[in-house]
């Protein structure tokens, strides 16, 4: 007798669990959808602007395929097929679809394992180098304003005379002294 009305209390509690979870399935399938379509979009936009980045290297190589060929008429053809190929790689990335793209990636990775890897081995450490040489020059110039100061005042410069100019810019800086520059070029003078 007990069993009965726990199992006509289960049911209409078992329908609004799987009326729930319908829902939160189709919200999950939508905002999946939305989040691929937009993907899709963006990916396609790179792939646009990719595809102009290496028809710009498909031109300069053309632009040098005619002046190594005023001076050195048998190398022009190597750089000229250099230049084919790479305009035939903007028109690939032109043409294709990303599927398409991906698959050439994992047709490739599969079929080249090693060349793949030490691809991927040499992307990393110049996309890693190339994060750090950003890291570095956002902190260069939010570091108190000092960057935008050495910038535009040429110290990059090495050798001597440079580093007698940090020496007695870093003089002025830490005793607030405005002579500190005449007396450094008193001493070089010397």
């Amino acid at each position: 007798m007990t069993d009965a009305p726990r199992s006509g209390a289960t049911r209409p509690q078992e329908s609004a669990i799987s009326g729930l979870v319908d829902r939160a399935q189709g919200l999950a399938s939508d905002v999946a959808s939305n989040a691929q379509d937009k993907v899709r979009r963006l990916a396609e936009g790179q792939k646009a602007a990719a595809a102009e980045q290496v028809e710009d290297v498909a031109r300069v190589l053309d632009t040098a395929a005619e002046q190594v060929e005023r001076v050195l008429p048998e190398a022009a053809h190597y750089v000229r097929e250099a230049a084919s190929g790479v305009h035939r790689v903007s028109s690939a990335v032109r043409d294709q679809s990303i599927d398409d793209l991906l698959d050439m990636g994992v047709t490739f990775a599969r079929s080249r394992p090693g060349t793949f890897f030490a691809g991927s081995v040499l992307l990393g450490f110049a996309f890693a180098r190339f994060l750090k040489a950003s890291a570095d020059r956002r902190n260069e110039m939010s570091s108190t304003g000092q960057g935008s100061r050495t910038r535009s005042s040429g110290a990059r410069r090495s050798g001597p005379q440079a580093q007698a100019e940090r020496s007695a810019a870093h003089g002025r800086a830490a005793t607030g002294n405005a002579e500190a520059p005449a007396a450094a070029g008193a001493d070089r003078s010397k």
